[in-house]
């Protein structure tokens, strides 16, 4: 079904944002972007799913602006992610 397509084609940021793991999601994006053969492709990818997915999952619009913003300013992210266990 529909439902099951999507949920296949759900990246582990996006997976990771709405679980509530905001930090993670922002993490995996970014290591997403810095691995993409072409980063511009991405950047547009990610400011149409910034506008699209803010009024129904703002948790995945948030984490794409983070990501967008990041790359805007010219910073590098301060990922501290804590082990699991």
């Amino acid at each position: 079904g529909k439902a099951l397509y999507e949920v296949e084609r759900m990246t582990l940021a996006e997976a990771l944002a709405l679980s509530g793991r905001k930090d993670e999601s922002q993490a995996a994006l970014w290591v997403a972007y810095q691995w993409s053969a072409n980063r511009e492709k991405s950047l547009a990818f990610y400011t149409d799913r910034a506008e699209k997915e803010r009024a129904s999952r703002p948790a995945l619009a948030d984490m794409y602006a983070a990501v967008l913003g990041w790359v805007s300013e010219g910073r590098k992210p301060r990922l501290v992610l804590a082990a699991a266990g």
